[in-house]
């Protein structure tokens, strides 16, 4: 993979999103809908503009009451990006490795776990059992948007739930972003924590890269945890860059 050249078209999607996004010279953000929180999807603000656009982010979610997130990956100008909008309050939660897949370079024979059953959801009644696994890892949050965005645009998510012995026991979905149209995305992979290192994470990240290819997408991607960077790393993953959210409470 030439890592530069596929970090460089994600890059520039970013720059040119669809129209749902507020884009201008410096920045692209999206207000939040659906119960979802907005985002600064991208910046580049020179170093002498940085603190006054900091400032009109803050204002403008501000106004329309709502917490949001400011996506930072390290390749991101200016260099002090980070450092920055922790000074203005922002709350940085875990890095994540920025992990792509060439979905024309997989890897070959892998173990599966037999015992797994995956399932791709296809109806909101299906969607309880996805519902029960995420709310008992993450509790309740994001949990109706995720239901309304699967009701309205269910050609932009699918919702994969792995089974064993007929019991829900984890949970993934791919994403297909106008804003990315060479990318699928991976996200949302949870676990059951006694479940958790029999390779049914694995066996969800395989099932997802069956339905990217027979979609079309070049490329499949991941902002990755350290628990899951060396699994991802082993299917052919590969890091191109960290991604960082940081977060904007409102009255913080």
């Amino acid at each position: 993979m030439e890592k530069q050249k596929v970090l460089s078209i994600f890059d520039q999607n970013r720059k040119n999103p669809v129209d749902t996004f507020d884009v201008t010279e410096y920045f692209v953000r999206q207000a939040g809908k659906n119960g979802r929180e907005g985002m600064v999807y991208y910046s580049c603000f020179p170093p002498e503009k940085l603190r006054e656009g900091i400032k009109e982010q803050i204002n403008y979610f501000t106004n329309l009451q709502q917490d949001f997130e400011w996506k930072v990956f390290e390749h991101d100008q200016p260099k002090n990006l980070k450092e920055s909008l922790i000074k203005y309050g922002f709350i940085a939660e875990e890095p994540e490795a920025f992990l792509v897949l060439d979905l024309k370079d997989l890897p070959g024979d892998l173990k599966v776990n037999k015992q797994v059953e995956i399932r791709r959801l296809e109806t909101l009644e299906a969607l309880e059992d996805y519902e029960k696994v995420s709310a008992a890892i993450w509790g309740e949050k994001h949990q109706d948007s995720l239901r309304q965005e699967f009701k309205d645009q269910p050609e932009k998510i699918s919702l994969y739930v792995a089974y064993i012995q007929n019991e829900p026991v984890s949970i993934s979905r791919l994403s297909f972003d106008d804003e990315q149209p060479n990318f699928a995305g991976f996200f949302g992979g949870s676990t059951l924590p006694e479940y958790r290192g029999q390779g049914i994470y694995t066996a969800l990240v395989l099932a997802r890269i069956k339905e990217a290819i027979d979609k079309g997408y070049q490329y499949g991607y991941v902002d990755a945890l350290p628990t899951s960077e060396p699994i991802l790393k082993k299917l052919g993953f590969v890091k191109l860059s960290t991604s960082c959210p940081l977060i904007w409470k409102l009255n913080s």
